[in-house]
């Protein structure tokens, strides 16, 4: 049986919620960015690797997307989108292209890569653990995330957790769910790569780490 895979509007609110976390204290006091807000197609829009620069032609950066892992990872689609982060006043400070990476394995567990040029600092306070490679700081966490309806009230237990740091609300959800994730990230030349797992065969965080590492090597 598959892994639960993410769906489109759920990757683009996961991955926004999980910049919040990771990178506040950098990347907001820089830019005065207070939230993110992402736009995507509903389906994919490449389905075969070799047909990947129809995609990237557009993105305006080069980046850095690998065909497959060598734990088994292989690439099953992409799709092209926008993220704009925004002020306190809702105005958009920071904008551009994002390329959303599904990579699927034989064990039907799929893993996603976020290609961000909006979101480009880490604040590895919040990692669990941070790794370096050839100079390149790798770092990796487990993070929950309580999607909650418009008019959900923080109960104690969630001020709690999320003055830990790794845990965060998302509004909008027609119920309520908590999910756990597991995320690997790092900079380079300006543009943040994002490795998200969801799901209970979700990889470990050091696997996902060592595939953000063969990235940068």
């Amino acid at each position: 049986m598959r892994t639960k895979r993410l769906m489109p509007r759920r990757r683009v609110i996961v991955l926004a919620t999980i910049c919040c976390m990771l990178f506040a204290s950098a990347c907001f006091a820089a830019s005065m960015i207070v939230s993110y807000e992402g736009h995507a197609p509903s389906s994919p829009q490449c389905t075969n690797y070799d047909d990947l620069s129809s995609l990237t032609n557009d993105l305006g950066y080069e980046a850095i997307i690998p065909e497959n892992f060598s734990n088994g990872y292989f690439f099953e689609n992409a799709t092209l989108g926008t993220e704009e982060g925004k002020d306190a006043d809702g105005n958009t400070v920071a904008s551009g292209k994002v390329i959303d990476v599904t990579y699927s394995s034989p064990n039907n567990c799929d893993i996603n890569l976020d290609v961000n040029p909006v979101v480009a600092a880490n604040d590895a306070s919040i990692y669990n653990k941070t790794r370096d490679v050839n100079g390149v700081t790798v770092g990796g966490g487990t993070f929950i995330i309580k999607f909650v309806p418009p008019d959900y009230e923080k109960t104690e237990d969630d001020i709690a957790l999320e003055s830990e740091g790794n845990f965060q609300i998302s509004y909008g959800s027609d119920s309520i769910e908590e999910h756990s994730y597991v995320s690997a990230s790092f900079e380079k030349d300006g543009i943040q790569y994002t490795l998200l797992a969801d799901g209970d065969n979700q990889p470990s965080l050091d696997e996902l780490m060592d595939m953000a590492a063969e990235m940068i090597k």
